[in-house]
Order: structure tokens, then sequence, then C-alpha cells
């Protein structure tokens, strides 16, 4: 169920709140443990993003419910086959920073089945909704995280995730090596003895 206008704007004012305010936001002494859930998990892999530091608004693009088709060309079954699409369309994955805070918007990709969802269909509003929950869950908690971007209206299936992550972390790492070799990653199967020398093998690689 999507929330509603006002609670919508709860979201942003409070991610507003952290930048504005960051000497009142508290950081938490130790990481969170790994935390599973069927729409988000958190963990000692995405480090400690400090709240103060969140991405703003005014750095992601526009809060807004025009549906747009996301594409990741490298992961399509046939690489960078031509994309046919009406809606406007975003590449993946998408990368913002502030400080030590980063958000990557990527592909979701689960490993049973073996499945990456290289195209999708959402809009800019759901991925604004899935980071002020991993704000709520992850972030204020004390340690970084992924979440699920809601499916857009009249889908079922979610096909992206946002992360929250720190950098220098495990899961940095796991990027850096994405970059050089794109492949599916599953969130649920993220783990905290991620090293960047066994970076491959340490999340889910997922192949279609």
């Amino acid at each position: 169920m999507y929330p509603s206008s006002a609670l919508l704007v709860f979201v942003l004012a409070s991610i507003e709140f952290t930048i504005i305010g960051a000497s009142a936001v508290p950081v938490a002494a130790a990481p969170a443990p790994v935390t599973a859930g069927t729409d988000h998990w958190c963990g000692a892999w995405a480090g400690r993003p400090n709240p103060s530091d969140v991405v703003g608004p005014q750095q992601l693009p526009p809060y807004d419910f025009t549906r747009r088709f996301f594409v990741e060309p490298q992961l399509q079954r046939v690489p960078f086959a031509p994309v046919v699409a009406t809606e406007p369309k975003i590449q993946v994955p998408k990368l913002w920073g502030n400080n030590n805070f980063r958000v990557a918007l990527m592909t979701y990709a689960q490993s049973s089945p073996a499945r990456v969802y290289a195209s999708s269909k959402s809009r800019w509003a759901d991925v604004h909704h899935a980071l002020g929950h991993l704000m709520n869950d992850c972030v204020n908690k004390g340690s970084g995280g992924a979440y699920l971007v809601l499916p857009s209206p009249g889908l079922t299936q979610s096909t992206l995730v946002v992360y929250a992550y720190e950098a220098g972390s495990q899961f940095d790492f796991q990027i850096n090596y994405y970059m050089t070799n794109p492949h599916g990653i599953d969130p649920s199967k993220l783990a905290p003895g991620l090293t960047a020398a066994n970076v491959s093998s340490s999340a889910a690689i997922v192949t279609v």
C-alpha cells in the first residue's frame, strides 16, 4: 500500500532535518546485527553511514510520480540490446554520495531461483520512499542496509533495490568489484564476512 501524501511529506521532511540538524541526530555506538526482512536487510556489511550525512532531496532526482523504465543494459539477457519503452528511460546503477554516506540504486537479483531483473518500471517517488524506510529501519539504528523499491502501480514484483552504505565499508568494495565485473547482487545474501580479497564470492552473483 502506498503511503498518504502527508506521510510522504513527513519522510522527506525527516530526511531534510538530518541535514539541517546534524548535531541532533544520534549515532549508534556499534553496528547493528544483521537484520533480515522480506523487503529490507541491515548489517555490518554496509558499515555505519552517519545519518547527518544522508544524501538529501536536493541531490537526488525530483520526487515525482511519473512512471519510468529503469534498465541495466549490461545485465540484459542480450547485453546492450535496444530498449523499446514508451516511458522515460533511466539507466542503472545510480550512485550518490555526501561525505562518507553513499546511496546506490541497483538492479534486484535473486539467487534462488536465479533471476536478475535487468529492466523494470518504477517512479522516483518510490525510490525516495524506500530510502526513507531504509533510514528509519537501518541507518538510524546504527548500520547501513538495503531496501526493495515498491513496484510500479499495477505490478507486483520489486525489481530495484536502494542501498545506503558507508564509504570504505565491505559493500563499498562490492560496488568497486561490480563496476569492473557487473553481476546481479542478491541483497539477502550479503554477509558481514565480506572482504576485499573475497569480494566476488561474498554475495550471490546471479547470472541468467
